[in-house]
């Protein structure tokens, strides 16, 4: 049987659009992808999307490595996965811990547990676990740790009030040894204080992934550089053709796509 990519799983392979397959002559590095279980949108499609699938989409079209998580109120079921992935498929895939702050200790511990089982980073999504990214006194002890062991930390952003750039802005600025990479760049609205969020510390790296109009992306890039970016799809919700010409289409060098696609994550991510 073969093993199902998105589109398949959606019955969409037919409406699959025919491009010529030019993502080929690029290193890419998906920096915002999930697995198994998420109801973060109105559809529960990360039910149905396995490790399986995951490292079918990869092969469809040539990419080299990912940044999983897994999202559901089960967290230590969620990393339990992404650490099974990541043993079965050593080297392709750099698994994220799904971590709530507002748990208190039972987080420091599931940190620490995420660590055993060779995940490199964490997830944090405010917006779904219902608290604000801005609670620095909360927050405190998980990026502590974080900073302790390096770990980046990719943070959904743009649902306002939980999470939008400037929250993350003001967390970098306390805790200077942390990457923290704004998912989604702010999505929508948010995307606009994206610059603004990324002078606020140089430790704030934006990620394009369904952020919305293309002339705030090269707006952002311009004020802060092209090394500040990196690039995914946030698999299975959104499709790697959309996401993947969306930045072909910047009006930036050649040069400095090939940045956002391969070397910015393989060094946010620490990824040798």
């Amino acid at each position: 049987m073969k093993p199902a990519t998105v589109n398949n799983v959606m019955g969409l392979n037919e409406l699959q659009p025919r491009i010529e397959p030019i993502w080929k002559d690029y290193d890419i590095f998906d920096a915002h992808t999930h697995i198994e279980g998420g109801i973060v949108m109105p559809y529960d499609l990360a039910n149905e999307f396995s490790a399986e699938n995951l490292i079918a989409y990869m092969k469809e079209y040539g990419i080299k490595h990912v940044a999983v998580s897994a999202l559901t109120k089960d967290f230590v079921g969620d990393n339990n996965k992404v650490a099974e992935a990541i043993r079965k498929y050593p080297g392709q895939l750099l698994g994220l811990a799904h971590i709530d702050p507002s748990r208190g200790d039972s987080a420091l511990v599931e940190m620490d547990r995420c660590l055993k089982l060779g995940l490199r980073g964490l997830k944090l999504h405010p917006h779904y676990d219902g608290y604000m990214a801005f609670d620095l006194k909360m927050l405190s002890p998980v990026l502590e740790k974080a900073a302790h062991h390096r770990l980046p930390i990719l943070v959904h952003t743009g649902t306002p009030p939980n999470t939008t750039p400037i929250h993350i802005g003001y967390l970098a600025q306390h805790f200077r040894d942390v990457n923290f990479i704004c998912g989604h760049m702010g999505w929508a609205d948010s995307s606009l204080e994206a610059p603004e969020a990324g002078e606020m510390a140089e430790n704030v790296y934006m990620d394009i992934t369904a952020a919305s109009a293309h002339t705030y992306i090269e707006r952002a890039i311009q004020r802060l550089g092209p090394e500040r970016f990196v690039w995914g799809t946030d698999q299975p919700y959104l499709t790697f053709i959309g996401e993947f010409f969306k930045l072909l289409s910047l009006r930036i060098p050649d040069e400095d796509k090939r940045r956002i696609f391969w070397d910015n994550p393989k060094r946010i991510y620490k990824m040798t």
